[in-house]
């Protein structure tokens, strides 16, 4: 049985396709293809998180002003992504409310059960 696989296999890479696909696989690991893509999946993996920061910096200096555009793009924003819910809790300062005697700053948070006069623990 296997002196007969062996003439099979023999007889396969003499075929012209098998040969051009076994030269192509040969010149693919000499010139490093496998390190080559990995290393392009994995930078253009890397790529895509700053990009989607930036589009929304833009979106969000581009809405400073207005209200309703923030809240339509928070609740598309929250039926986009899976598991992310209310996003920023609402427009005007986020889930947290403000600490007293400070204004209320969209953006900026504090955790709702901090005390003004607590030493964070």
């Amino acid at each position: 049985m296997g002196k007969k696989l062996a003439r099979a296999v023999e007889r396969a890479k003499k075929a012209p396709f098998v040969t051009l696909a076994l030269r192509v696989n040969s010149r693919f690991g000499e010139d490093g293809g496998g390190y080559l893509a990995a290393s392009m999946a994995y930078y253009g993996f890397l790529s895509v998180f700053p990009l989607i920061l930036v589009a929304l910096s833009a979106i969000g200096f581009l809405l400073a002003h207005d209200a309703g555009a923030q809240a339509q793009w928070s609740s598309r924003l929250a039926g986009a992504v899976p598991g992310l819910g209310n996003v920023g809790g609402g427009i005007g300062g986020g889930p947290f409310p403000p600490l007293p005697g400070l204004p209320r700053i969209p953006g900026v948070t504090v955790p709702r059960n901090a005390d003004a006069g607590a030493p964070p623990r």
